[in-house]
């Protein structure tokens, strides 16, 4: 059999990124069409999302800088018709104009995309699927589904079953990993305000095993996990707890984790707190550092104001990324409208 190779370079990405659109944009059609089928279907249709304008500022160490700006979107769309079910998530990022830096192409950020049927005992989705495997909440000591590098945490290719039996669920998938499949298996039981999960990924030929749990302990969630990797002489771990300070939501936890997703696991710690003081406006801040002679260091504070509830705001954020390479600060604005 004759392989068909696929095109490469700028008019194969540009290809690609097209053919990946225009796959959305009929899914969505798709979906938008059951809506004037709704009735006579008896079937359920929602489509949301928002659309916004990101204008980014970068400087690296004082020495260069870059400016972009950003058509964003979130795309919603699920159709439900009985036991079956078709979903769509999207974020696609339309670059318009940048400043001391080429202009990137355009980004689908396909987030999942599958047939559903679902039953009394259990729950099939075959295409784009999520497939969350880890307990802790700011940090990512072994995941499958990493964030890339505009935030956006994408699903994978694949097929998952999850099967209840009163307290537990069972989840098994078989999802594409690189160039070949990975069988996952999980397992998650609750009881008495806490949880515990397990999970296994077979790739390559070599198990990665995991092991996590959360609950509360008085009015704080207490969380944490850990995992065994091959080839890794250390386990990865996180443990962590979230709470209430008055109006003021805190999350912290220490790990031994990637700092950034191409780098290897290392003593870390992160802090998020959250306040809203006052109706429609709300504060974020963001940290996390490694725990190390000289360390690695992120920060982010984000104010989010919103010009008219439920249908449109806009957001300010701060942040700087210091790295041994150099230090990159980040100034963003972002305005949302919701559909």
């Amino acid at each position: 059999m004759r392989a068909t190779r696929r095109p490469t370079g700028p008019a194969g990405h540009w290809r690609r990124a097209l053919g990946k659109a225009l796959a959305v944009a009929v899914g969505f059609l798709l979906l938008a069409a059951g809506v004037a089928a709704q009735r006579s279907l008896g079937g359920s249709v929602d489509l949301w999302g928002s659309v916004g304008l990101e204008v980014d500022h970068r400087r690296l160490d004082d020495v260069s800088s870059q400016t972009a700006a950003t058509l964003a979107a979130h795309l919603e769309g699920h159709l439900a018709r009985g036991p079956w079910q078709v979903a769509l998530t999207a974020e696609p990022r339309l670059p318009l104009a940048g400043a001391g830096t080429p202009v990137e192409p355009f980004s689908l950020g396909l987030i999942e995309g599958y047939l559903a049927f679902r039953a009394p005992l259990g729950d099939l989705q075959l295409g784009r699927i999520l497939l969350p495997l880890e307990t802790a909440r700011l940090t990512q000591p072994y995941t499958i589904t990493p964030r890339d590098e505009h935030g956006r945490r994408p699903g994978v290719d694949g097929a998952r079953a999850d099967l209840y039996l009163a307290d537990d669920r069972l989840q098994l998938a078989l999802v594409q990993r690189g160039d070949g499949w990975a069988p996952v298996a999980g397992w998650r039981r609750a009881f008495s305000g806490w949880e515990l999960t397990a999970h296994g990924v077979l790739e390559a030929g070599r198990l990665v095993a995991g092991l996590g749990g959360s609950g509360l302990v008085g009015s704080v969630v207490v969380y944490g996990e850990g995992w065994v990797v091959p080839g890794e002489a250390r386990p990865r771990a996180a443990v962590g707890a979230t709470g209430y300070a008055g109006d003021l939501l805190w999350t912290g936890e220490v790990a031994r984790a990637p700092f950034l997703p191409d780098q290897p696991p290392e003593p870390l710690a992160a802090l998020q707190l959250a306040y809203a003081p006052t109706l429609g406006l709300s504060i974020s801040l963001d940290g996390a550092a490694t725990l190390e002679e000289t360390p690695q260091t992120q920060w982010g504070l984000t104010a989010t104001y919103e010009l008219v509830p439920g249908t449109s705001d806009v957001e300010v954020s701060l942040g700087r990324l210091s790295l041994a390479r150099g230090a990159t600060w980040l100034v963003r604005t972002a305005l949302r409208y919701y559909l």
